[in-house]
């Protein structure tokens, strides 16, 4: 049996099915919603700790930049506000180097912070390709594999691994076709005039098929019905563009990516509203952590910089 997927919004509720693993999240109906505040759980003085905690800022350009490793820990400050600002104090080292202080803290939220210091959050929203060609090119992957020879999918798709397990995802990448007459150009020595005109429907393109982090207004973890979701709300700039994406495509499917895994793959019943919620795949939905990891991950955005646990010194 498909998963369920529900969408909700202010004017109504809405049923689709999900054609995925059904381990993949859902978005849920509309609902009264309490906002989690993290634990409530009374601690013993006995229990609590002061801890700080080091890492170390990793680029691929090599050292990071001055510039690089103040946005990350400012990234890194907005995501840690889900615990607290005042038990949490992110502070830069020197160079590459930052540690984190915990001052009143229980032990096991040692490991709480550490995650959510290393956490990603890039998130790309894109539709999948059409059951028969996704179908097709599995084939001829497979065969390839089979017989140890190359396979590349074809321009303007990619594979997208699950998050969970489950077949890769074909998605449709339609900015790629677009480049590539752009680089063509480029290459053949094309008039000025041409070349902008491709590169302005570059943008268009990308700007009608492709949803990232940059374009959400908000990623917030709450409790509805007993199960832990992530609300997502597009910036009120980008949500026409989100309605009119999702309504041009009624009938295939969304396919939700964060930290380049799928997340979720939703099929289009109708056109939907800048704003939905993800809920984790299966009776009990997502786990705390891993909500409170992803809502803290797409709202922060994913820093210029990678971050790497290097020692911990309790006090």
């Amino acid at each position: 049996m498909p998963s369920r997927l529900r969408v909700g919004f202010g004017i109504g509720v809405l049923a689709i099915s999900l054609a995925c693993s059904p381990l993949a999240p859902e978005i849920p109906a509309e609902t009264p919603e309490a906002e989690q505040t993290g634990a409530t759980e009374a601690t013993r003085e006995s229990e609590k700790t002061g801890t700080s905690l080091s890492f170390q800022l990793l680029s691929d350009s090599g050292s990071p930049s001055e510039q690089e490793a103040e946005r990350t820990v400012a990234v890194l400050r907005d995501r840690l506000r889900a615990i607290g600002p005042d038990d949490v104090v992110v502070k830069r080292g020197e160079g590459d180097k930052i540690g984190v202080e915990l001052r009143h803290r229980r032990r096991e939220d040692l490991e709480r912070v550490s995650a959510l210091m290393q956490a990603r959050g890039r998130l790309r929203i894109r539709l999948r390709a059409p059951v028969a060609m996704e179908a097709d090119e599995r084939g001829k992957r497979t065969m390839a594999e089979f017989r140890r020879s190359e396979y590349e999918a074809p321009i303007g798709t990619r594979w997208v691994p699950m998050a969970d397990v489950g077949n890769p995802v074909l998605v449709l990448t339609p900015e790629a076709v677009v480049q590539a007459r752009v680089d063509r150009l480029v290459e053949d020595g094309g008039s000025p005039s041409d070349l902008t005109s491709l590169r302005q429907e570059l943008a268009l393109v990308r700007s009608r098929s492709l949803f990232e982090h940059g374009d959400l207004e908000s990623a917030r973890l709450a409790e509805i019905q007993g199960r832990y979701v992530v609300r997502v709300v597009m910036r009120e700039s980008r949500k026409r563009a989100f309605e009119g994406f999702t309504g041009s495509n009624v009938g295939r499917q969304l396919v939700i990516i964060v930290n380049e895994h799928v997340e979720a793959t939703p099929s289009l019943l109708t056109k939907l509203p800048g704003a939905f919620r993800l809920v984790g795949g299966g009776a009990g939905g997502f786990r705390e952590e891993k909500a409170r990891h992803l809502a803290a991950g797409l709202a922060s955005g994913d820093p210029p910089c990678r971050v790497r646990r290097t020692d911990v010194d309790e006090e």
